[in-house]
């Protein structure tokens, strides 16, 4: 049996993913997800996977590793091009996209997935736990493993009749403010398809991390000005919460966005193993529930969310936002931006990667003339004079980490996706190894097994 392997997306850059595994019989498709990247002229452009119409009728089956829009915004697209099968993938990742759903239609008003395709694809998901094998199709079988990215992320571990593959998705090895990280799978991994989105550098560790934002957080109230924290909705915005609470900050830490949406999943999971049992124990509820932490969905009632923006910004100092999208992309965080531009003694501070061709990525590349959509899809230029910085609470595993891992796996074949090229390159040196690049495919022998 030959199998082959192909990226329509996530090959050489990150965003996008969606991985191609078949053979003359099946063909399975690993995520499939949006890229959004920034015009000059100040658009947002969502940049799909390639060749989808063309490999959408003869899928036998579509597996998603978690819920972010890089991973699943393109799926319901599957069925307008004649895909008719399932959508698998963990109880969290099915609930955290029927809530992005919503999101979903705003951000690209039905161009990419019409609310019909949205309500088909919810209905066809079939969710398993972690580590409870199941069957996609004739001979193939797989199993999620914890990733320790965020609630619900799997590593997904296909048996291809005795070839086993291991998809990492977005991985993370080492604990994290809710997570126990990444589950390494007990079966003999012969090919290892990797994200390799930290590959050329080291992330600091977390504790160093959080001192250094607590410092900026004190630094800029001492000055009278407001922090900012771009995160994403589905983990950053909860990891980052839990970490000013289990810190003692005692200043309001307003919440906005779709994040608020999110908590409600995070509330419904709140259990081992998907939550640490350190954080069960650590905290008697969940961080954003307790005192001092601040729905702004819920102080806006009978307000306009617009208004109460300008209130936090405007007559109150010493605050925290903790708001989306992490990568000034779209959400509340560009009005509240807008809002504090000017203010000198504000920080504004980036929890995760920014990916080329964002808004978030612009300003940690130095601009500070900078391209801001409005509510009513006007977009304006901001100069900000705020100060910046960075702050990597990274979801994904650093260069030491993510080697260790794979190592760890001892697989015969490592493929790298979801990383620019710097990244993939740096990875090679250590671990050999190849990229997958874009619709070119790879052919895996079954005697590899």
């Amino acid at each position: 049996m030959r199998i082959r392997i192909r990226a329509l997306g996530a090959a050489k850059e990150v965003g996008r993913s969606a991985i191609l595994i078949e053979d003359d019989k099946r063909a399975i498709l690993l995520d499939c997800g949006v890229k959004i990247v920034h015009t000059p002229e100040g658009e947002s452009k969502h940049i799909t996977p390639e060749g989808l119409e063309e490999v959408a009728p003869k899928l036998d089956a579509v597996i998603l590793s978690h819920a972010h829009l890089d991973h699943t915004g393109y799926a319901p697209a599957l069925y307008r091009m004649g895909y008719k099968g399932k959508l698998y993938a963990t109880p969290p990742t099915k609930d955290v996209v029927r809530i992005l759903r919503e999101d979903m239609l705003k951000i690209d008003k039905g161009k990419l997935r019409t609310r019909a395709e949205m309500d088909i694809a919810m209905n066809m998901f079939e969710v398993y736990p972690y580590e409870e094998e199941f069957e996609v199709a004739d001979g193939v079988k797989v199993k999620f493993y914890d990733a320790g990215h965020s609630l619900g992320s799997a590593q997904i571990l296909i048996d291809r009749e005795g070839v086993r593959i291991l998809y990492t998705g977005d991985i993370k090895p080492e604990p994290t403010e809710y997570f126990d990280g990444a589950k390494r799978p007990r079966e003999k991994i012969d090919i290892v398809i990797t994200e390799s989105t930290n590959g050329a550098e080291e992330i600091p560790e977390r504790e160093e991390v959080k001192r250094e934002l607590l410092d900026a957080i004190d630094d800029t109230f001492s000055r009278g000005g407001n922090v900012l924290i771009p995160a994403f909705a589905y983990g950053r915005s909860q990891e980052v919460v839990a970490t000013l609470v289990e810190k003692g900050v005692k200043n309001n830490i307003y919440m906005d966005g779709m994040s608020v949406k999110i908590n409600d999943v995070f509330r419904r999971y709140r259990s081992a193993p998907r939550i640490s049992e350190r954080t069960l124990m650590r905290f008697r509820r969940p961080p954003f529930d307790m005192s001092g932490v601040i729905d702004v969905r819920k102080v806006s009632q009978g307000v306009s969310g617009e208004l109460v923006r300008r209130y936090i910004i405007a007559r109150a100092k010493n605050n925290i936002i903790v708001s989306t999208s992490g990568m000034l992309e779209g959400g509340p965080i560009l009005s509240y931006l807008q809002l504090a531009s000017a203010d000198t003694r504000s920080l504004l501070a980036f929890s995760g990667y920014q990916v080329p061709g964002t808004v978030g990525r612009m300003v940690l590349d130095g601009y500070r003339t900078i391209p801001l959509k409005k509510p009513d899809g006007n977009v304006i230029n901001v100069n900000l004079n705020m100060r910046v910085g960075y702050y990597r609470l990274s979801g994904h595993a650093g260069r030491k980490y993510l080697i260790e891992y794979i190592r760890s796996l001892s697989p015969s074949r490592i493929l790298y996706v979801h990383g620019e090229e710097e990244s993939i390159e740096s990875l090679k040196e250590e671990l050999d190894g190849e990229a997958l690049e874009l619709n070119k495919t790879i052919v895996v022998e079954r005697s590899l097994a």
